[in-house]
């Protein structure tokens, strides 16, 4: 048995209101399940503001982040706002977090970027924290990175027990977190056929039970058709700023609309990847894919 296809967009580098409303509201028209922003201090929309926005265009478009960066934010007082979010949405938030990866960001703020067993600990007490947060009336938490007090919080979530939580990450001690922790893991620097086994190994193991609930998915950064190529998308993520990485080829779709969608279901029968997210300048060319294969 295979997941149902969903996919989604991840959009963050639009600068102007009418431009944005343009863009969430094509996605939803277009058939994507979710629209998602990414999380770095320079050259995109900061991701609440944008969501919140876009939660007011948008009917059935579920809105989420790619993923929020936990260093940057207090887990309690995003916990405030997320569930806030879900609360004006009507409940179509997918809350989308990461250990933080780039290292530039760190350095402008003047933050130290710990090595990755730190952030990637102080992480999983975030998560604690927020679903404490999501479930109780008075929370009281104490770890080694954050600590809470009889903290009552308000608003509630309408998903219960909280909206659905997808953890990035690459690493067998990333993956095994959200194994513990996620709904939706979205793998990161997908490589070698090897390689990708190997992760889904790790990830497998630790999720025991639960492995065949949380859905599995991975962001690509370029979708070439017919052997057209977007300038930039090997590069790029959607953050409007500079390179940050030349993306696995297993993550640049390539080839004619049938080509790309016999592969898609290749790798959900192989690997188990329902959930593909695209980047914004691929929506409209990948859209077709969008209309034959969700929900099948």
């Amino acid at each position: 048995m295979y997941r149902s296809f969903r996919f989604g967009v991840l959009i963050g580098r639009l600068d102007t209101r009418p431009t944005w409303i343009t863009q969430v509201r094509k996605a939803e028209d277009l058939g994507y399940a979710t629209l998602s922003i990414p999380d770095h201090v320079t050259g995109a929309l900061a991701p609440l503001t944008a969501l919140g926005v876009a939660a007011g265009v948008s009917s059935t478009l579920r809105l989420g982040s790619f993923v929020f960066n936990n260093d940057y934010r207090h887990p309690a007082v995003l916990a405030k706002e997320l569930a806030t979010l879900d609360v004006l949405s009507e409940g179509r938030l997918e809350i989308g977090i990461g250990a933080g990866f780039l290292e530039s960001n760190y350095t402008q703020m003047g933050l130290p970027f710990d090595a990755a067993d730190t952030r990637i600990r102080r992480l999983e007490e975030a998560i604690k924290v927020m679903k404490l947060l999501f479930t109780t009336e008075s929370a009281t938490f104490s770890g080694s990175f954050y600590t809470l007090n009889e903290m009552s919080a308000q608003p509630k979530p309408l998903q219960k027990p909280h909206p659905p939580l997808l953890i990035g990450g690459s690493g067998q001690r990333l993956l095994s977190l959200a194994a513990r922790e996620a709904t939706s893991i979205n793998f990161g620097n997908l490589g070698s056929h090897e390689l990708i086994e190997q992760k889904i190994a790790w990830f497998r193991e630790a999720a025991g039970e639960r492995f065949d609930h949380i859905e599995l998915g991975f962001p690509t950064f370029g979708v070439h058709l017919n052997g057209r190529t977007r300038s930039g998308s090997e590069e790029t993520r959607s953050t409007g700023g500079a390179p940050l990485f030349a993306p696995p080829a297993f993550q640049v779709l390539s080839g004619s609309l049938e080509q790309i969608r016999e592969e898609l279901l290749r790798r959900r029968e192989m690997y188990g990847f329902s959930y593909i997210q695209v980047q914004e300048a691929d929506m409209e060319a990948f859209a077709p894919l969008v209309a034959s294969l969700s929900g099948k």
